[in-house]
């Protein structure tokens, strides 16, 4: 059975059945494509002329071998030929990256294997979704696929998904009270979109618009601040930065400021 072992020198063997590499190399070479998709047929030619291409280093060359061979085998076999050549792969994934396609991408991780890959690339997507219930949601998805070789970044995603959780109920609670027009403070103080705000930013939000309400609530600057571990200085100083704003000077004065 043909294997891929990839090299930068071009193995010296007798083309198989007549075909000639060298030809269709040159062909590649000069920006054309039209002797690979005549001459190169069988199997033990296609994974030569791979072979050939990986040997020039040359990112468009290889590109467009790899192409051939995904629009000429079928998926499972490209999918083996990819798993057995990581720098054949890794020229398909930029391919689809340059294209945008994250969707062929992540299948293409799936195909070979590559759990890892491919849920870093379903988190991609994620991101790109614009609504925060759907964004969160798809969060989710993501979590429950997460491998436990990435146990750091999986902590990470997790307050992501939390931030983003409180960010969408209280946006959704405040934007209603704003569009109602019965809040003088609202009406006064016009409030910023949270969701995707940093931790801090949402901090500051709590302590401008929420700053008594009850630490049950989601939008509690002691809840937000117990649940993301700020410290104490650091919500003194965004608290001091907050009442400044309203001029609350009896707030800030109660705050253990340092002299």
């Amino acid at each position: 059975e043909d294997s891929i072992r990839e090299s930068h020198v071009a193995p010296s063997v007798v083309p198989p059945q007549g075909v000639c590499r060298a030809r269709v190399l040159q062909d590649l070479m000069a920006g054309h494509r039209g002797l690979l998709y005549d001459e190169v047929r069988s199997m033990g030619d296609k994974l030569s002329i791979l072979r050939e291409a990986l040997a020039t280093s040359n990112g468009d060359v290889i590109t467009t071998v790899v192409l051939f061979l995904r629009d000429t085998l079928a998926p499972t076999m490209f999918a083996k030929v990819l798993n057995e050549s990581p720098i054949a792969l890794r020229y398909y994934g930029l391919y689809l990256q340059r294209r945008g396609d994250k969707n062929q991408l992540r299948l293409t991780y799936r195909a070979c294997g590559r759990k890892v890959d491919e849920v870093w690339i379903l988190l991609r997507q994620a991101f790109d979704i614009r609504m925060p219930a759907d964004r969160l949601n798809a969060f989710r998805v993501c979590l429950q696929q997460w491998p436990p070789s990435e146990a750091f970044f999986e902590r990470e995603l997790k307050d992501q998904i939390e931030l983003l959780r409180r960010q969408n109920a209280i946006e959704v609670f405040d934007a209603k009270l704003a569009a109602s027009g019965n809040d003088p403070f609202l009406l006064r103080y016009p409030r910023p979109y949270l969701p995707y705000a940093p931790v801090a930013h949402t901090l500051y939000y709590c302590m401008l618009y929420h700053p008594n309400v009850s630490k049950e609530k989601l939008s509690s600057p002691v809840n937000t601040q117990k649940t993301f571990k700020i410290s104490e200085k650091t919500l003194t100083w965004i608290s001091l930065k907050a009442r400044a704003r309203v001029g609350d000077w009896e707030a800030i004065r109660k705050l253990p400021l340092e002299k």
